[in-house]
């Protein structure tokens, strides 16, 4: 956890840097929810999900409740990552975008299939 309020600056800007493909993800998950849900619902997703993600990956590290046994190594993350109850920020904002992947390809299954005007 960052002991100061410019330590915790330093380390937001610095996630983007050391994790590209999950800013980039992130980036391609704001685009498509947002044309999706709107602004609005979108800022609302983000504020509920995070946090569930945030509190479930705290929660597991601690008591192996819901995903199982397992450890971060600080060690390999101090300079990089900003760390949240314990809990690397960018594992818990991978969950928010998996959801709403999960959500869309679940919706994208189970519509009808039309093929020139014929259903399948």
């Amino acid at each position: 956890m960052p002991e100061s309020v410019v330590e915790f600056l330093h380390l937001l800007v610095q996630l983007p840097v050391s994790r590209p493909y999950v800013a980039a993800f992130f980036v391609t998950f704001l685009f498509a929810i947002t044309a999706h849900f709107g602004v609005r619902r979108t800022f609302l997703y983000c504020v509920v999900a995070f946090p569930l993600a945030l509190g479930a990956e705290a929660l597991s590290i601690r008591t192996g409740i819901p995903f199982g046994d397992y450890v971060y190594l600080y060690d390999r993350l101090e300079d990089r990552d900003l760390v949240l109850a314990g809990v690397p920020a960018f594992a818990s904002l991978s969950f928010v975008f998996l959801i709403y992947a999960s959500y869309s390809m679940a919706i994208f299954l189970t519509r009808p299939f039309v093929v020139r005007g014929l259903s399948v």
